[in-house]
């Protein structure tokens, strides 16, 4: 019921801005991942892990049993009340889509920075928006968090790459090393999810790509 709410608040918020009709026009790929950025973001806020957990799938939810212990733990990993994030445009919003005999599923991923009174961290969120072939697929699929003092590569942070269903805390430093970068862009390339090398990567270190490519490939 409380996500019920969220959303529907949420998305008059979003309707009330437009002038389209939502039967016409769905919700953009910006829009869908405004509604369950705002859904976290107020989840947080009001300590609401349940809220936080029912933004996944049905399938997610089905088969992680964790996964309200896991949104608690997340909620006492951001430590504090969110007061000001970044847009999930800001850093670019990638998807990737898959057609078969008529039907569609797609994904969308982003990444987003909130500012909290206990400290800075980045988001990273792979959500299925469409499935046609399954309809429990839809909703968010993988959640990443870390602290942004342990975030200090020169790319947009997406998580491991490997989008790990449920949520995934990152406690530890991640290493700041070239192999380590080309590690990274070498499981980029290989995930069909992360086609949009642009909206993962900014411009210094795009780049560099030439160089690691060759890294990468041989």
């Amino acid at each position: 019921m409380k996500r019920i709410i969220l959303l529907f608040f949420t998305l008059l918020m979003l309707l009330a801005l437009s002038s389209c009709s939502v039967i016409d026009y769905p919700l953009s790929d910006e829009s869908r991942a405004v509604v369950t950025l705002e859904v976290t973001v107020h989840a947080v806020n009001d300590n609401d892990a349940e809220a936080l957990a029912y933004l996944f799938s049905y399938n997610v939810l089905t088969e992680k049993s964790d996964l309200l212990d896991t949104s608690k733990d997340f909620i006492e990993f951001v430590g504090g009340e969110i007061i000001t994030y970044s847009e999930p445009a800001d850093n670019g919003i990638s998807s990737y889509e898959e057609f078969e005999y008529g039907k569609m599923r797609k994904e969308i991923q982003y990444s987003v920075t909130v500012e909290t009174t206990a400290g800075k961290f980045h988001i990273a969120i792979l959500e299925c928006v469409t499935d046609d072939f399954d309809e429990e697929n839809v909703g968010v699929t993988s959640i990443y968090i870390i602290n942004a003092e342990n975030w200090q590569n020169d790319y947009v942070y997406r998580g491991d790459g490997n989008w790990t269903p449920g949520i995934n805390i990152e406690k530890g430093e991640i290493e700041n090393e070239e192999i380590s970068n080309s590690n990274y862009i070498s499981s980029v390339i290989a995930d069909p999810h992360n086609l949009m090398l642009c909206a993962a990567f900014d411009r210094s270190y795009i780049e560099r790509l030439p160089e690691i490519d060759e890294n990468v490939t041989e």
